[in-house]
């Protein structure tokens, strides 16, 4: 919990010393889970080895997490935390070229990593995700991320609509699932090796979008 003082003029009380305590741990439990996860698997990451690895008692542990699910639902939400002031950036941003504009938004949702050890933790969690979905809670959470997802990328095409680049016929909501879909298999592909690089799954990208959006574009925007 916060102290409850708080400074003049009404700032944010600060935060005790136990419950930065209790960050750090948690923090260093997800940590030491993302870095096992990639090296040896979902599978073989057991909690056992988790707190093991992390150095924590079992009764810390399930203070934190209740299960391997949770800690791999902590781990999206995360990435996910961290991404999302960029994406709102790159939704603000001026609109030069309408495809270069939507790239921009999705790299910032994706942020493919170009380092092995991050693409072999997200191979991971791609797959323990699919695994988990039979979990209703994690079921849940996942599909208010793609939620929020889609909310991100359909505010984007309602502002290259009132920015005169996208017809007002658009069908912004199924061109919303269509990126979405597309975005995850490129995503996909990628993280599994299909690309020999960032580069070439970015060039592809653009192109599967470019061709996606160019029949609703007004005039000459490209």
């Amino acid at each position: 919990m916060y102290a409850e003082e708080k400074k003049a003029g009404g700032e944010r009380p600060r935060k005790g010393k136990r419950e930065k305590n209790a960050e750090t741990l948690r923090r260093k439990i997800l940590d030491t889970s993302r870095a096992l996860i990639a090296d040896i698997g979902y599978e073989k990451a057991t909690i056992t080895r988790i707190r093991q690895a992390a150095n924590v008692s079992i009764a810390t542990f399930y203070k934190y997490f209740d299960s391997k699910q949770a800690i791999l639902i902590a781990l999206l939400r995360n990435e996910h935390e961290l991404i999302s002031e960029a994406v709102n950036a790159a939704i603000g941003a001026s609109v030069a070229n309408p495809t270069d504009y939507l790239i921009s938004i999705i790299l910032a949702s994706l942020d493919p990593p170009e380092e092995p050890e991050f693409r072999a933790m997200w191979r991971e969690i791609v797959a323990a995700s699919v695994l988990i979905t039979a979990h209703e809670p994690a079921a849940e959470d996942m599909r208010a991320d793609r939620a929020l997802y889609c909310t991100k990328m359909r505010d984007a095409l309602q502002k290259l609509h009132g920015t005169g680049h996208l017809r007002s016929d658009a069908p912004i909501e199924h061109i919303v699932d269509i990126i979405y879909f597309v975005c995850s298999m490129e995503f996909q592909e990628y993280i599994c090796g299909t690309y020999k690089d960032r580069g070439a799954m970015i060039a592809h990208l653009r192109t599967l979008i470019e061709v996606l959006i160019r029949p609703w574009l007004n005039g000459d925007a490209t």
